[in-house]
């Protein structure tokens, strides 16, 4: 009896074991949350810039985020896309409205900008997205306020524009 409980014993714990994590749906991927895709708001811009070669419009756009002090994080030829992201108030300043979360002391802002460069056949295609986040992380690491979204002021998508289309 004591050789046969030993054996039952395993299955009859395996019905106790709950498994819980992403549902897949037919095609085998994953569905996102609506909480998750709606805490990220962004605004992008796509122009297309008439007779210009997508590598001609990359070294400029590359050109142009060091003439605003903006260190690439990734910067990709092969597939045309240069992006930066960082905190300096200065620069989030600029590119980012934030006004809609309100001021305080010790408020930091983080900006995310990515540049996409790909051809349109007979020009380029430029994307632009600027987005960033607004929130106050004490030294012990804790958010104390809520992160809220900001949207991008233009600013950034502007002067990047004005300089790759022909006058």
């Amino acid at each position: 009896m004591r050789s046969l409980s030993i054996i039952f014993f395993p299955f009859l714990l395996s019905g106790c074991i709950t498994i819980n994590g992403p549902v897949k749906n037919g095609s085998g991927t994953d569905q996102p949350s609506a909480t998750a895709t709606s805490a990220v708001t962004t605004t992008e811009t796509t122009t297309t810039i008439g007779n210009r070669h997508p590598d001609e419009i990359f070294i400029a756009v590359t050109n142009f985020y060091t003439t605003k002090g903006l260190t690439p994080i990734i910067q990709n030829k092969d597939i045309g896309i240069i992006a930066t992201s960082g905190d300096n108030l200065d620069i989030a300043g600029e590119y980012l409205d934030c006004d809609s979360a309100g001021k305080g002391q010790n408020m930091q802002e983080s900006y995310r900008i990515v540049t996409q460069v790909w051809s349109s056949g007979e020009g380029t295609n430029v994307s632009i997205q600027v987005n960033g986040l607004y929130q106050l992380v004490t030294p012990d690491g804790n958010d104390k306020v809520k992160p809220t979204a900001c949207k991008s002021s233009g600013a950034f998508e502007s002067a990047l524009l004005q300089i790759l289309t022909p006058s």
